[in-house]
């Protein structure tokens, strides 16, 4: 058993690089999936997604009203990506369902990892002027530096799977020292980190000062924890999973980055790709940035590159 759950094994690290890279794409998608689902408890229609991780992502929606956005009923919209990341981000590691193998809990832990990274690190502070919390701080006359907030609370998030993996670590040497501790952190952890960091700078064009901080934030206090913090041995009994596991994160990383790619490419004029599984009425919120991909359109129904009707 101490041989299965060692963190650096071979195995055990390929399969948390991977995982980690399916766990990038995922955490934008559940971040979008916060906003459109505050947005429906808000009285909003969602009717389209756009996946830019080069710039805030959005759910796309009708509003039921033209001043739907100033109104109480928007906070969850506003504040639904933030929400939903941090909330699975803190109970993941403890709670989500998995198979009891090694792969399954580094998946876990990868997942909660890239959701504290990128839902509260990177996606906030890519927009800090037009962005989801920057907007929600502007219509409430809030200070505009609280859109620092939510990476202290990645930090707080990455802290159950840190100390999840010392965890194993210490099913394995009884006694690891700070500098083992530090190195079993540094290597899950940082190559996921780095991946956020080069796949949205390379989208943008350029090095996105913020977003790199608010990435690097949660990794230095997870470091931190590591060098200064011990955990409890892991001593239940896990299955070290399939040898095929590895080629179905990959597989699922391609699938899910297919996805990003889809609904979120750069495109020329500083546009994004999107995607629309329903008709936008006179109240909706797509961005003249925007430019979605109409499933429900017939061919010919509009002339490319005619804007959709958009609510101020």
């Amino acid at each position: 058993m101490y041989t299965v759950i060692d963190p650096l094994s071979p195995r055990n690290l390929l399969t948390s690089w991977l995982a980690g890279a399916a766990a990038l794409p995922l955490a934008l998608i559940t971040s979008v999936a916060g906003q459109g689902l505050g947005a429906v408890l808000g009285g909003a229609t969602w009717i389209g997604v756009t996946l830019p991780l080069h710039r805030q992502p959005w759910a796309l929606v009708n509003e039921p009203t033209l001043n739907f956005a100033s109104t109480p009923a928007a906070t969850g919209y506003w504040l639904g990506s933030l929400i939903l990341p941090a909330l699975i981000a803190l109970i993941a590691v403890r709670l989500l369902p998995r198979p009891r193998t090694v792969a399954g809990e580094l998946t876990v832990i990868q997942a909660a990892f890239a959701l504290a990274v990128g839902g509260l690190g990177w996606l906030p502070l890519i927009d800090p002027v037009n962005g989801h919390l920057a907007r929600w701080l502007a219509l409430h006359h809030l200070p505009s530096s609280l859109v620092l907030v939510p990476p202290l609370a990645g930090a707080v998030a990455v802290l159950p799977g840190v100390f999840r993996l010392l965890g194993f670590q210490r099913g394995v040497h009884q006694a690891p020292g700070a500098s083992r501790r530090f190195g079993v952190t540094l290597l899950h952890f940082l190559p996921p980190a780095l991946l956020w960091i080069g796949l949205g700078s390379a989208l943008a064009g350029r090095i996105p000062i913020l977003p790199v901080v608010g990435v690097l934030v949660p990794v230095a206090v997870a470091l931190l924890a590591a060098s200064v913090f011990s955990a409890e041995p892991w001593v239940l009994p896990l299955e070290p999973g399939r040898t095929a596991t590895p080629f179905l994160l990959a597989a699922m990383a391609l699938v899910l980055g297919g996805l990003l790619l889809l609904a979120g490419r750069p495109l020329p004029g500083d546009r994004a790709a999107g995607l629309l599984w329903a008709r936008p009425n006179a109240f909706n919120n797509v961005r003249p940035w925007v430019a979605p991909v109409e499933l429900f359109a017939e061919r010919g129904a509009r002339p490319p590159g005619a804007e959709l009707p958009t609510s101020p």
